[in-house]
């Protein structure tokens, strides 16, 4: 049906419930987009310059990045833009034509900042697993058609802490080797019961997801916001080979693992000191699983980072 040519990628086969049409994402535009089987030749129904699918790379077990409604056979589907969620709802019913009657919305709608995961119910109902900086991740249950906000289910803790005391991440683009652009999300220091009076920037703690092709997240993380409140900035990279920036982005990593992403923790570290974001002479930088490779090949081969913490890091490709 697609990727026979054993170039682009096809992931989260659904068919439609009522015309029995099948549907799936392929990464053949360059972003994986979502694409109806049928008649001579597969169909790109909803080209966006974003990565439909879900915030984990495909490899990951579970993930369905679009759904149907069960009354009227809508599509509901989620994407990344610039750091948040958009969800859409649109009308394939129609073999024949692209998605039609597209409608979206993000946080102006009240909805989470991050969406991992949508299942439809009845009537239009929509649950959504969410979170956002600020909070950890929930389960909401929402409906386009009405004007509320999106209702909390279940939260996945019931621990709060005053704004006060809760860093709101940035996205940030910065330069990086062979003149190429990579990504993370910059958290400022924040605690208003103190000020740093003898410092003129602060220490920096940079984060490498694993994976490698997993991607940072917006949603609510104690270990990033334990550190921001203690006067630190902390870098969460969306080193070369994340998930969300297209396939160009991920395969980046392509012969190059512990090299790109090596290069792109510690051109983030050099971008914020540049700007007076974070003291260059105190950057430390972890990270867990491939995330902790990259903390290796940063601490032995780069003199960025003054000090590391590698999680279960892979020590030795060729042993995998």
């Amino acid at each position: 049906v697609a990727g026979h040519d054993g170039d682009p990628s096809v992931i989260q086969p659904l068919y439609h419930p009522h015309t029995g049409m099948l549907y799936y994402l392929s990464d053949q535009s360059g972003y994986y987009n979502l694409y109806r089987a049928g008649g001579a030749r597969p169909s790109s129904i909803l080209p966006v310059d974003s990565d439909f699918g879900g915030t984990s790379p495909g490899w990951t077990l579970g993930q369905q990045g679009f759904r149907f409604l069960p009354d009227d056979g809508r599509l509901v589907a989620h994407y990344p833009r610039d750091g948040r969620s958009v969800l859409l709802v649109a009308d394939v019913r129609d073999p024949d034509k692209p998605a039609v009657d597209i409608v979206r919305y993000d946080t102006h709608q009240g909805l989470p900042r991050t969406i991992s995961d949508v299942v439809p119910g009845s009537h239009g109902t929509l649950y959504l697993l969410g979170a956002g900086p600020a909070t950890p991740p929930a389960i909401y249950r929402w409906n386009p058609s009405s004007p509320s906000s999106p209702e909390i289910l279940r939260s996945s803790s019931k621990v709060t802490f005053p704004d006060s005391l809760l860093s709101t991440p940035t996205r940030i683009e910065f330069p990086t080797s062979g003149g190429l652009t990579s990504f993370g999300y910059h958290y400022p220091p924040k605690n208003d019961r103190y000020r740093c009076t003898t410092e003129s920037s602060p220490p920096l703690l940079v984060k490498a997801h694993g994976g490698p092709t997993s991607c940072a997240s917006t949603a609510y993380d104690p270990s990033i916001q334990f550190w921001t409140s203690r006067g630190f900035s902390v870098l969460d990279v969306d080193y070369s080979g994340s998930t969300g920036y297209g396939k160009d982005y991920r395969r980046r990593l392509r012969r190059r693992w512990g090299v790109a992403d090596v290069d792109d923790v510690c051109a983030g570290a050099a971008f914020l000191a540049q700007r007076g974001l974070a003291d260059p002479q105190r950057s430390c930088i972890d990270g867990r699983s491939a995330g902790g490779f990259t903390v290796l090949g940063a601490l032995t081969f780069r003199d960025v980072f003054r000090a590391g913490t590698s999680s279960y890091g892979i020590g030795d490709l060729t042993a995998l």
